[in-house]
C-alpha cells in the first residue's frame, strides 16, 4: 500500500522488525526517519572483499545519537530477496572504498535493524548481538535491497546527509516522500583500479582550480556582497522570520503525526487558518517595524532599491513559469497542498512586485507610506485565509448527500458517534463487529525500522478498549507481531487473524480468546498470511502466501511439530513459490474454494493464475481452472454457484490485466456459468442477496450483475478506486437486499438502494475528520438494531488519514436510520 497509499496505502509491502524481513513497499516519509530512529550515521567503506562476498564500515561522522561499534563487518550473502533478485552484485556495482554512505539504524531487541543508502541505492543489514569475552560483538548480515526505498529520497549521499543534519539541528524539515517515484537504484560506478595514476591526480587537478579560484573570487566579492545582503534582508526581516516560522509550523506533522493529527490546528482547513494569523501578526510586525525606522529617522534604509524590484520580479516569473507548466500538464494547482503554497507565494511576490514597481513608475518620494514586505504578507495571509474557507466547505457536512426520507428509506444520522484514534501510525486493515466486542486489525508503523501488527478489541457502544494484543512486540520485537494485512474473524468465543505482508516468510495464524485477547494457539508458516482465515466445519483454512492453502483444526490448532490437517500443494515449499494464494479462501458445503495469483511478470510454466475447490477433509483437488489474471479478490459461494474476481492490479499497486472483472462458476463442478468483464480488476469480495451480485471494482464504480446471466443491472460512481468489499442488509424473510454500502478508497460512503443503483445518502469520512483520508481498504462492518418504529445500522469504518506525508490509523462509527412508517 504506498505517501497516499496503502499504502496504500495500502500498504501489501511494509517492513517488520521480526526475524523475517521484507522489500519495503509502503511510503515512509524521511521526516518519520529522522525522528524515530535511533543513530544515523555517515560511514566509510573501509574494505571491499568481494570474493568472500564482504564490505567493512567504519562510522566516520556522527549525525544523531553515537553508533555503539567502531566497524561493522558485514556478510554480503544476503537472504533469498537478494539472491532471487542479485541484490549483493548490484550493491557491489555501487560500492567503493572510502565511498561514503548513510546509515540509520536502531535497536530492536537483541539485534540492530540498519539501513543505508549511497547515491540512490538503499538496502537493509540487521546486527546480531553475540556475547564474546564477556564482550557484546554484532554480527553483521546485509539482507537485500530496497527499491522502493527511492521514494522516501533518491539524491545523492552527500544531499541525504545535508537533509538529516538540518532536521536534527531543527533547521529544516526533510522534503515529503514521492509516490510515484519508480522502483529502483543508483548509478552504478565506474571504479578505477587502486594503481591508476589517474585516480591519485587527475581528482586532485579537477577539483583544485575551481576551488582556488572560487576562494578568490569570495575574497574579492566578499564586502560589497555581504553589506549588500545585509540591507537586503532589514528591509525585508519579517517576512524571512514570518516565513520560516510558518514552514516549522506547517512541517510539524512530519515530525509527530499522530500528535499534530489530533490537533484542530492542524487540520486542511485550521492549518490555512492557522497560517494566515501567522502571516497577519507577521505583517502587523512589518507595519510596526516601518513606521519606527521612520520615527527614528532610519526611513532611509528601509525604502526599496532596484534590486528589490529585480529579485522578486525574478521570484514571481519562476512561481509564474511553474504554475504555468503545471496547467499544462494539467497538474492539481489547487487541490494539491505543495501547488497551493507555490500559488499563494507566487500571488503575494506578484502584489509585492507590482506595489514596488508601481510606486517606482509614478516616481512616488519617499518615504513610502507602506513596505514592501507588508504588502507581501498581508497578501500571503489573505492568500492562506482563501485556502481555509475553502478546505471548511470541502470537509463541512455540506459534502454529506442526505437524499434519505421516507417510511424504507436509510438517511444517515450526520453526528459521528464516537471515533477510535491508537497513537501510532499506520492503517485500520480490517474490521469485525458483534454484539459485545468490535475487533480491529491495525498496521502499525513506527518509523523505517519498527513496523508491527495489533488487534484491538472495542465497545461497540462506546468505542472504549478492551484489550489489545501484538504477541508483546514493545518487550520482544523478534517475536512480536509482524504489520498485518488479514482480517480479523470472530467464531464461537475465539478470534482469529494472520500476520505478514507480501515478502515477509515464517508468519503465524493466531487464535485468540475473544473476551480476553489471551493466545490460545498460533501456527507457523513458510510464506505470509495476508489473506483472512475462514472457520467452518469445525475447521480453519487460510491463505498462506506463496505456501498456498492451510488447514487446521479450528479449536486445536496445530498438531504436534506444529503440524497442520493438511495443505495444499501436499508438498509446496514457501520458496517454490508454486501456489501464491492470497485471496480468502471460503468453506461451502465440505469444499474449499481459493484462487492464485502473479503479477504479470511473474507468470510463468509453473507460476500460474487459477481458480481451485479442495476437499475441506484432506485438501484434494476436485476441480481447477486456468485464468488469464491474478486472483486477488475472494471467492463468494452463493445459490450453488462461485464467484471470483479477476485483475493484476493490487492494493499498492496497478498492472494491466486481460480480462478483469467477474467469473461465475459450477460450485460443485467449476463449469462456466458465465464470465463479466469489467473495466479494472475486482480485488475485493463480493456480496449477493437473492437475485444480484454486488462488486465494487478498481475502476471506482460499484456495480449490480444478474446472478443469472452477469449481466449489468446498474452501477454507480464511488469516486476512487474500492479495495473494500460491498456490505448489503436484506430482508430477514425473503433474502432480498434493502441496502448496499459501498466505501472507495478515498473515504466516500455510499448507501445504495439496491434495485435502483440510486443513492440513498452519499458522505465523504473527511467531513468528519475534517481530513483527507489516505487509505480505505478494510470493508465496512455493521450492527442492527431494530423496534417497531425504526431500524439503525450502526457502521464502523477504519482507514488510514494523514497530512503532509504522513498516515494515522483512524476509526469511526456512524449510524444510519430507516423509518418503518411516516411520522
Amino acid at each position: 500500500m504506498s505517501r497516499r497509499l496503502l499504502v496504500a496505502v495500502c500498504l501489501l509491502g511494509l517492513f517488520a522488525a521480526v526475524p523475517a524481513y521484507a522489500v519495503i513497499m509502503v511510503l515512509i516519509p524521511l521526516n518519520d526517519v529522522v525522528e524515530k530512529e535511533q543513530f544515523i550515521f555517515i560511514a566509510r567503506v573501509a574494505e571491499i572483499l568481494p570474493d568472500k562476498p564482504a564490505l567493512v564500515l567504519v562510522p566516520d561522522e556522527h549525525l544523531k545519537g553515537k553508533a555503539p561499534f567502531e566497524r561493522m563487518p558485514i556478510n554480503l550473502t544476503g537472504d533469498a530477496e537478494a539472491k532471487k533478485e542479485k541484490h549483493t552484485d548490484i550493491l557491489l556495482d555501487r560500492v567503493d572504498k572510502d565511498l561514503p554512505i548513510v546509515i540509520i539504524a536502531s535497536k530492536r531487541g537483541n539485534k540492530y535493524i540498519a539501513f543505508g543508502f549511497t547515491n540512490g541505492t538503499w538496502f537493509q543489514m540487521d546486527g546480531r548481538i553475540e556475547k564474546q569475552d564477556d564482550k557484546e560483538v554484532v554480527r553483521w548480515s546485509f539482507l537485500h535491497c530496497e527499491p522502493y526505498l527511492r521514494r522516501t529520497f533518491k539524491g545523492t549521499t552527500e544531499e541525504l546527509k545535508q537533509i538529516v543534519a538540518d532536521a536534527v539541528a531543527k533547521k529544516k524539515a526533510p522534503p515529503a516522500p514521492e509516490k510515484e517515484e519508480p522502483p529502483g537504484f543508483g548509478p552504478a560506478i565506474k571504479k578505477k583500479s587502486s594503481n591508476d595514476p589517474s585516480r591519485s591526480f587527475y581528482p586532485f587537478a579537477v577539483v583544485q582550480l575551481p576551488f582556488i579560484g572560487l576562494i578568490a573570487a569570495l575574497a574579492a566579492l566578499f564586502p560589497t556582497v555581504f553589506g549588500g545582503l545585509a540591507i537586503f534582508m532589514k528591509r525585508w526581516v519579517a517576512v524571512l522570520s514570518t516565513g520560516g516560522f510558518v514552514s516549522m509550523f506547517v512541517t510539524f506533522p512530519m515530525i509527530a503525526p499522530a500528535w499534530s493529527a489530533n490537533l484542530k490546528c492542524y487540520s486542511p482547513s485550521g492549518l490555512w487558518w492557522s497560517c494566515a494569523i501567522l502571516f497577519g501578526l507577521g505583517a502587523l510586525w512589518a507595519v510596526r517595524r516601518y513606521r519606527r525606522s521612520l520615527d527614528t529617522g532610519a526611513g532611509e534604509v528601509m525604502q526599496p532599491r532596484k534590486f528589490d524590484r529585480l529579485f522578486l520580479g525574478l521570484f514571481f516569473l519562476a512561481g509564474a513559469t511553474a504554475l504555468l507548466i503545471g496547467r499544462w500538464f494539467e497538474l492539481p494547482l489547487l487541490t494539491n497542498t505543495y501547488w497551493r503554497w507555490v500559488l499563494a507565494g507566487t500571488l503575494a511576490i506578484g502584489a509585492g512586485t507590482w506595489y514596488l514597481v508601481s510606486v517606482y513608475l509614478r516616481k512616488q518620494p519617499a518615504p513610502l507610506r507602506v513596505s514592501g514586505e507588508t504588502v507581501l504578507l498581508w497578501t500571503l495571509a489573505a492568500s492562506c485565509l482563501a485556502f481555509g474557507a475553502w478546505e471548511a466547505g470541502k470537509y463541512s457536512k455540506q459534502g454529506i448527500n442526505n437524499g434519505g426520507g421516507g417510511a424504507g428509506r436509510p438517511s444517515l444520522n450526520t453526528e459521528v458517534l464516537w471515533k477510535f484514534e491508537p497513537k501510532l501510525g499506520g492503517y485500520v486493515v480490517n474490521t469485525c463487529a458483534t454484539p459485545e466486542r468490535l475487533f480491529v486489525a491495525v498496521m502499525a508503523i513506527d518509523g523505517l525500522t519498527g513496523s508491527f501488527g495489533r488487534v484491538y478489541a472495542l465497545d461497540p457502544e462506546t468505542g472504549a478498549e478492551q484489550w489489545q494484543f501484538d504477541n508483546d512486540y514493545e518487550n520482544d520485537p523478534d517475536l512480536g507481531m509482524k504489520p498485518a494485512f488479514s482480517g480479523p474473524v470472530f467464531a464461537d468465543g475465539r478470534l482469529y487473524f494472520g500476520e505478514g505482508l507480501h515478502t515477509n516468510k515464517d508468519s503465524r495464524l493466531f487464535c485468540l480468546d475473544a473476551a480476553t485477547g489471551k493466545k490460545l494457539w498460533d501456527y507457523r508458516t513458510e510464506s505470509h498470511t495476508e489473506a483472512t482465515p475462514f472457520i467452518a466445519e469445525g475447521k480453519v483454512v487460510i491463505g498462506a502466501g506463496y505456501h498456498g492453502v492451510h488447514c487446521l483444526d479450528a479449536v486445536n490448532g496445530p498438531g504436534p511439530n506444529n503440524q497442520p490437517l493438511w495443505r495444499y500443494p501436499p508438498n509446496a515449499k514457501a520458496a517454490d513459490e508454486s501456489e501464491h494464494v492470497d485471496c480468502n479462501p471460503v468453506i461451502a458445503n465440505g469444499l474449499v474454494y481459493a484462487g492464485s495469483g502473479y503479477k504479470p511478470s511473474k507468470v510463468s510454466a509453473e507460476k500460474i493464475n487459477k481458480i481451485f475447490c479442495l476437499n475441506l477433509n484432506d485438501g484434494s483437488v476436485k476441480w481447477q481452472e486456468r485464468t488469464d489474471d491474478a486472483i486477488f479478490g475472494s471467492p463468494f459461494v452463493h445459490d450453488g454457484n462461485v464467484f471470483y474476481g479477476a485483475g493484476n492490479s493490487t492494493f499498492s499497486e496497478k498492472h494491466p490485466s486481460k480480462r478483469p472483472g467477474v467469473m461465475c462458476r459450477n460450485a460443485e463442478t467449476g463449469a462456466v456459468v458465465w464470465d463479466r468483464v469489467l473495466p479494472d480488476g475486482v480485488i475485493a469480495r463480493s456480496v449477493a442477496d437473492k437475485y444480484q451480485l454486488f462488486v465494487g471494482c478498481m475502476d471506482g464504480k460499484a456495480y449490480a450483475l444478474d446472478l443469472r446471466t452477469g449481466q449489468v443491472n446498474w452501477k454507480i460512481d464511488a469516486l476512487g478506486p474500492i479495495h473494500a468489499g460491498p456490505i448489503l442488509d436484506a430482508d430477514q424473510e425473503n433474502g432480498v437486499a434493502t441496502v448496499v454500502y459501498i466505501a472507495s478508497k478515498h473515504g466516500q460512503i455510499t448507501a445504495v438502494d439496491p434495485y435502483s443503483g440510486k443513492a440513498f445518502w452519499s458522505a465523504p469520512v473527511s467531513a468528519w475528520t475534517q481530513q483527507a483520508v489516505e487509505d480505505l481498504s478494510a470493508s465496512p462492518t455493521f450492527l442492527r438494531k431494530e423496534n417497531d418504529k425504526e431500524l439503525r445500522r450502526r457502521l464502523y469504518l477504519g482507514f488510514g488519514q494523514g497530512q503532509t506525508g504522513s498516515v494515522v490509523p483512524r476509526l469511526i462509527c456512524i449510524e444510519d436510520v430507516t423509518k418503518k412508517t411516516d411520522e
